[in-house]
């Protein structure tokens, strides 16, 4: 019993002197120069919660939510969609097509988001590619053009 009280306050400082309200990013993208900005995007809000420049395609961006919300890591013209909670965030992904090919992990809205992805991911990749090949009119006929056409759809 003489020990138990001591143990038990041991346990209760080490758990009160852990900083778990917020959340830290750890990203990685390659392809990038150093120096480049990556955003944190609010997509509900419209608006950017915070921003890093890249070193050796790496970045870090801390901060705290209220709850789980969705967000864009945005990087020159590209993006990718990420749940943002509190929690230690694991990023990476090149930064052509970061939206295609992005992988986070930390949290447990991030682990659901992750999870839907890796089903979707095989999708989105054939409607993307049949999207951008309608946009720049590189079908070979009205024949293809219609199979591109339900790709997308």
């Amino acid at each position: 019993m003489k020990l138990l009280i001591p143990l038990l306050l041991l346990i209760a400082f080490q758990v009160s002197g852990q900083d778990n309200t917020g959340f830290v990013i750890n990203g990685q993208i390659t392809g990038v120069v150093d120096g480049t900005k990556v955003y944190l995007f609010n997509i509900d809000n419209q608006i950017i919660i915070d921003s890093a420049n890249t070193v050796s395609g790496n970045f870090i961006i801390k901060g705290k939510v209220d709850y789980p919300i969705t967000c864009w890591i945005k990087c020159n013209d590209e993006y990718a969609i990420i749940m943002l909670e509190n929690a230690n965030i694991k990023f990476s992904s090149p930064l052509k097509d970061m939206h295609l090919y992005a992988s986070a992990s930390g949290g447990k809205e991030q682990s659901l988001l992750s999870e839907l992805d890796k089903i979707r991911q095989p999708y989105n990749i054939v409607a993307y590619h049949a999207y951008d090949s309608l946009i720049n009119n590189q079908f070979k006929n009205n024949d293809h053009k219609k199979i591109l056409i339900n790709h997308v759809n």
